[in-house]
């Protein structure tokens, strides 16, 4: 009896927070039909030597509500399935130690060890040399709400939505006959806020909405991958971020800041067996990206546009020195003294021209 007690205990303790289903289609939109998820596998043979193992989820509708306790949890979780994983699909014997595993970031990136290894069994391991894995998941309509402990006062949350639309996120395993992990993030249309307040505070989003006449460009697309190189023994990971089309609002409360990097805080205990990578290249690429700053004391406000910017840097451990290429073009900065007095944002434009045609915006300096 005691025992069921708490069994019960812990399961009043469960909460949903994530929810996956169909999605409606709009009021007047020609094409009525109800999406619905769907999963499809297939199996190609790209070449004598490459088999080709490929899953996709199409996930009409993705809504979620995570607190603190929930998203450490989830850390916790992802830390022991991957404990879970190493012992289960390593040598098939056992779960290994803590000391002994390769982490998300170690396990699933690889690790000194790990790539010494994997060179010492390519000869032994064939179907491991030619086969290869994509999981891909494509997402129509993505909410998800953060609820966020304020700093400094107890009980009071923070809620910061993320919203974002037509996400597809791949994950690539030796799709190029290498060993090689790859993951892919696209995001069509993204808005980030701060809605703990009556009226939303706009943080990050699209300068101008999607339109059906215009060539869009994703917001956000990621890729981030890792390679074990088999001549030298080491690992690489490559970090290649392309942003289009946002705008950042600099708002003179910036308290959400603090409050978020405690919210994402990694627990004690978790992901400590991360190898860092012998070499990390990291390259960004932006495209008519928009700072928008609002004093804190004057209506007026001013915009930073960036029409290309383009850095690039390879992180090598150990070496003396690093170097880190900027290039920066059509770069402008415009000032209003009233914003009250400017319009709507009108897209087909690059983005300077854009801040322009917004009434009251002027050019002070372009590069």
């Amino acid at each position: 009896m005691p025992s069921q007690n708490l069994w019960l205990m812990a399961a009043s303790k469960s909460s949903a927070f994530l929810v996956l289903g169909p999605l409606s289609p709009d009021p007047g939109d020609i094409d009525s039909v109800l999406l619905l998820p769907t999963v499809r596998m297939k199996n190609t043979q790209e070449s004598a030597y490459l088999k080709t193992s490929t899953i996709t989820c199409q996930i009409p509708s993705v809504q979620a509500k995570v607190r603190q306790e929930t998203f450490e949890g989830l850390q916790f979780f992802a830390d022991d399935l991957t404990h879970w994983l190493d012992g289960a699909f390593g040598d098939g014997s056992r779960p290994k130690p803590r000391d002994e595993l390769k982490m998300i970031g170690s396990r699933f990136f690889g690790s000194k060890a790990s790539s010494s290894t994997s060179s010492s069994m390519i000869e032994e391991d064939d179907d491991e040399a030619t086969s290869a894995t994509v999981i891909r998941v494509q997402i129509t309509e993505t909410d998800v709400a953060l609820h966020v402990p304020r700093s400094g006062i107890a009980g009071q949350e923070r809620t910061l939505s993320l919203k974002a639309s037509d996400m597809s996120a791949t994950v690539e395993s030796n799709t190029s006959g290498r060993q090689e992990t790859a993951i892919i993030l696209s995001i069509m249309d993204a808005e980030f806020a701060d809605r703990s307040d009556a009226i939303p505070n706009r943080i990050l989003g699209r300068t101008t909405p999607l339109t059906l006449t215009l060539q869009n460009h994703p917001i956000v697309h990621l890729r981030f991958s890792s390679l074990a190189n088999k001549a030298t023994g080491t690992k690489e990971t490559s970090i290649k971020a392309v942003l289009s089309s946002f705008v950042i609002s600099v708002q003179p409360d910036l308290s959400w800041i603090k409050d978020l990097a405690a919210f994402a805080k990694t627990p004690e205990g978790v992901f400590e067996d991360v190898v860092p990578s012998e070499i990390t290249r990291i390259a960004l690429e932006v495209y008519d990206g928009s700072i928008h700053v609002t004093p804190p004391t004057m209506p007026g406000a001013a915009v930073v546009v960036l029409g290309v910017l383009q850095v690039k840097t390879d992180f090598v451990s150990d070496a003396e020195e690093n170097t880190i290429d900027i290039s920066l073009g059509r770069t402008a900065l415009l000032l209003v003294d009233d914003v009250g007095s400017t319009v709507a944002l009108s897209p087909g434009k690059a983005a300077a021209e854009t801040w322009k045609v917004r009434n009251a915006f002027l050019l002070h300096r372009s590069i």
